[in-house]
């Protein structure tokens, strides 16, 4: 994917990267997140890892959300438990490891949102989907 974010509705992320049992299976976990997000108040979920390339067979995803009008009351308490057993509950429930984008990654000094457009093989910019929870088409 080119550098930049690239924004993509419900339907064209089930098109353009479902097709197979396991991305049907990830693309169910990326929906259920959007869905707790979009409950409460957040607006955008940007898609990144394995799912948002080309590679037949991915893993998993990660991603980012926007923490700006987001309820903390409504909000899926598991989205900001990031002890090790949050961590693992919330891969099993979304399939992602889920991130507020305006934290620091620690190893990059980087915001989650600019450190997931960074490639890790090579350093390069690369690109990632956004998805705007308002829309649900």
């Amino acid at each position: 994917m080119p550098p930049g974010i690239h924004s993509v509705s419900r339907s064209e992320l089930r098109a353009r990267f479902g097709g197979t049992p396991v991305r049907s299976q990830i693309l169910a976990g990326i929906f259920r997140a959007a869905d707790a997000l979009r409950v409460a108040g957040c607006q955008w979920l940007w898609i990144d890892g394995s799912f948002a390339t080309i590679k037949g067979q991915p893993g998993d995803w990660d991603g980012c959300w926007d923490p700006s009008g987001v309820d903390r009351k409504l909000l899926d308490p598991l989205l900001m438990d990031f002890s090790p057993q949050g961590r693992a509950r919330m891969k099993v429930k979304y399939l992602a490891d889920l991130f507020p984008s305006t934290w620091i990654e620690q190893s990059s000094s980087s915001t989650f949102l600019n450190y997931f457009q960074i490639d890790k093989a090579t350093g390069l910019p690369k690109g990632v989907l956004v998805l705007n929870l308002r829309d649900i088409s």
